[in-house]
């Protein structure tokens, strides 16, 4: 990605998985979830060669961004990928289409697909706490009308 200030390049050498799982998510219906439980089961014995790859196309709020951030705490979770498009024009996700295998064998966690089939990335990045700064006046507007001295019970 290239802005005026700034070039960032992802260089990551290829990963060849031997088997992956696609799991596709939808805000109508939510069976895709015990689907997901199941496979990252103790019983299911998915090797590190293995990857259970999320899909989320059609529906660009479909909460898979905050879904794979709280997933990524849970055992099992470092087989979990996924993948959001969000490029209305893209086809339709497929483990046998050359677009998206390249782009999972970069083994990346999120990828996310934009309009005219730009790649990228989404990363939680933890802000500093703001320091309070001190002020010699402060001033308050009240928005809401209200008598103060009223109580509920």
């Amino acid at each position: 990605k290239r802005t005026d200030k700034e070039l960032i390049v992802l260089l990551k050498k290829k990963v060849s998985i031997r088997e992956r799982t696609v799991v596709y998510i939808s805000n109508d219906n939510f069976n895709w979830l015990e689907n997901l439980k199941s496979l990252l089961s103790d019983e299911n014995n998915l090797d590190s060669n293995s990857r259970i790859i999320i899909v989320g196309e059609k529906n660009f709020e479909c909460g898979l961004l905050g879904f794979i951030n709280c997933l990524k705490k849970e055992p099992g979770s470092e087989l979990v990928r996924s993948v959001l498009i969000q490029d209305e024009k893209a086809p339709k996700f497929s483990l046998q289409d050359p677009f998206y295998l390249e782009q999972l064998q970069k083994d990346m966690t999120i990828n996310v697909l934009r309009p005219d089939k730009i790649w990228g990335s989404y990363r939680h990045l933890k802000l500093p706490q703001p320091e309070p700064k001190p002020v010699l006046t402060g001033h308050v507007c009240q928005m809401v009308c209200a008598n103060f001295f009223k109580t509920y019970n």
